[in-house]
């Protein structure tokens, strides 16, 4: 009676070491959750303003760092870019060919006019992501962008910036 007692034992405790063992993911930290929404937003600003002409522009300028901002499920992260146009390029312009040459399968786009009165693009990612983009002054284009929205633990207390 005694080996049977023993060998059951041994089996439960084998079963539960697998059970420890899972090989399900391990959940990732509010840092990581964080790190990845903004890498995703900033990478999606790249793979629009690439769709300006290279004769039209000379330069990306992408904060390296944004804020979270609440949204319908949580926090999203929010980030500013600046695309600096050559000085013969009109920015209006390139923002009709950007929304010219968007993929309909990737963005959708719609149009709004900003407090201001300036005209604005607004292109929405299949994945959640979402670029506000308008002239500014100049020679050069905002786009203030977004991720989509993620939840966090309710008792995370987050920076002033990421």
């Amino acid at each position: 009676m005694r080996w049977i007692v023993i060998g059951i034992a041994a089996s439960v405790a084998l079963l539960l070491n697998g059970c420890a063992r899972s090989d399900q993911p391990q959940l990732e930290t509010p840092s990581e959750t964080i790190e990845k929404a903004k890498s995703a937003t900033q990478d999606g600003v790249v793979q629009v303003a690439d769709l300006a002409p290279d004769t039209l522009v000379q330069g990306l300028d992408q904060s390296p760092t944004g804020s979270l901002v609440s949204c319908r499920d949580g926090k999203q992260w929010a980030g500013h870019a600046t695309v600096t146009l050559r000085r013969s390029a009109n920015a209006a312009a390139v923002i009709d060919g950007i929304e010219d040459s968007i993929s309909d399968t990737e963005w959708i786009a719609s149009r709004d006019t900003t407090g201001q009165g300036k005209s604005r693009l607004t292109l929405r990612s299949n994945s959640g992501l979402s670029l506000l983009i308008r002239p500014d002054g100049g020679a050069s284009i905002n786009i203030a962008s977004f991720s989509d929205c993620f939840a966090l633990p309710s008792d995370f207390v987050p920076a002033r910036s990421y």
